[in-house]
């Protein structure tokens, strides 16, 4: 009984800390955007170069056309 109750436990401190970095991670990307859009920045690489884009100008997404390259080839 004991392990089921610890791993209930466990269970919901990890689905809090990810419903809270969830949020978080909104909260950051919303604030990202304005700060961007006001600055006048096409794009905003996040730290540690991850690789991903915190913020990109939609008017620089080409991936109907690159999609479409692909089928095409």
């Amino acid at each position: 009984m004991y392990f089921s109750e610890e791993k209930t436990i466990k269970k919901n401190i990890l689905d809090s800390i990810n419903t809270y970095r969830d949020e978080l991670n909104l909260q950051i990307n919303n604030h990202i955007y304005s700060y961007a859009l006001e600055n006048a920045f096409d794009y905003v690489y996040p730290p540690a170069g991850s690789g991903t884009f915190m913020y990109p100008d939609s008017n620089f997404n080409i991936t109907n056309e690159v999609v479409y390259y692909l089928n095409s080839n």
